[in-house]
């Protein structure tokens, strides 16, 4: 479970803060959403729930942890093992094959297993490309590669910050019914960044960050 309570983060010399009290709860397994503003603070917030910023005030809980009760070489460690981005520039590694891009976390974390990797990659319908060079793949399969590291390792949670953005229309529709598919069957908890109406709907909750707080939005995207 992910667990938001009271999250205040104000920038250096800004009149007023970009999380305000902000709170937020989301079980195990479940999926939502986050759109908003450019410059709303959206990317922000993924940073605070992943440990790379520290809000002034509040708690961050996933799971059994709470992330503030860390030491930094703990907080490193609780990423690692439990945490999967998704990354809208994917951060993919050059010298690496498809095949080494997707199972350099699993190793690290040290559960790597080939079986489970041939299987998200069969999902992301990349299995022929397991030893392409990352040069021969087109912006979407990079992209599915990315997912793909983001889940090998198993994580309980999954944050995705524009995972579509440098997409096509048929290509970011496509990426996102593998995410989300991905995430339902493995049971992880998802968190998704996005500006896209299409690709926030598929979520199981739907939110619009606005002035500092979440709003949860209605089917046809009206703030409760």
């Amino acid at each position: 479970m992910l667990q938001l309570h009271q999250v205040t983060l104000r920038y250096s010399g800004a009149a007023t803060p970009v999380l305000d009290n902000l709170s937020l709860t989301l079980p195990a397994g479940q999926s939502a959403s986050i759109r908003g503003a450019s410059g709303c603070g959206k990317s922000t917030l993924l940073a605070v729930i992943a440990g790379l910023a520290a809000p002034d005030k509040g708690l961050v809980q996933v799971g059994d942890h709470v992330l503030s009760d860390l030491p930094p070489r703990d907080q490193d460690a609780f990423r690692r093992q439990s945490l999967g981005l998704v990354y809208q520039q994917f951060n993919l590694l050059s010298c690496f094959n498809v095949w080494d891009n997707i199972s350099f976390t699993a190793r690290l974390k040290g559960n790597y297993q080939a079986d489970y990797q041939h299987k998200l990659m069969a999902l992301m319908n990349i299995g022929h490309l397991a030893k392409a060079p990352l040069t021969q793949l087109s912006g979407g399969e990079q992209q599915r590669v990315a997912i793909c590291r983001a889940l090998n390792h198993q994580p309980a949670l999954v944050l995705a910050d524009e995972p579509t953005g440098n997409l096509d229309e048929a290509t970011s529709e496509r990426v996102a019914d593998a995410l989300y598919t991905l995430c339902r069957e493995t049971h992880t908890t998802l968190v998704v960044v996005t500006h896209s109406v299409e690709v926030a709907t598929q979520a199981d909750t739907c939110f619009r960050l606005h002035n500092g707080r979440l709003e949860t939005l209605t089917g046809n995207g009206e703030a409760q």
